[in-house]
């Protein structure tokens, strides 16, 4: 398994070549295709089932989906960023909803439950 390969194949291609003027970084664009590239070979093993006997025809299919629709593969991560990004959001806000209502932040301690598990701990 090589993505290195593939992003080789799409810079000797000259493909990628404006993605990384628009970035004005060769490394930050190369990682960003790698991500793509995994996570593409991700879904593409886990919604399909595929096993280890299909391992050479996911790699191929991937090389064809890069050097064919690279960019898709980056709108698609980026998509997949967005979502995470908001449910993360909506956790946040939840959590600090049901903190305000108990006025303490969950997981810390007042000061007196940290004095009691010291007296606690010393206690034979």
């Amino acid at each position: 398994f090589n993505i290195t390969q593939i992003i080789i194949e799409l810079l000797r291609s000259c493909l990628i070549y404006n993605e990384i003027n628009k970035n004005k970084s060769v490394v930050f664009t190369i990682n960003e295709i790698y991500v793509a590239l995994f996570y593409q070979f991700y879904l593409n093993w886990k919604n399909n089932a595929k096993t280890i006997v299909d391992f050479d025809k996911t790699y191929k299919e991937l090389q064809k989906d890069a050097l064919e629709n690279w960019q898709g593969l980056i709108q698609q991560l980026s998509q997949r960023n967005n979502i995470n990004n908001n449910n993360n959001d909506d956790r946040n806000n939840k959590m600090n909803e049901k903190e305000a209502e108990f006025g303490v932040s969950k997981g810390k301690k007042s000061p007196e439950q940290v004095d009691n598990n010291r007296q606690k701990r010393y206690q034979a």
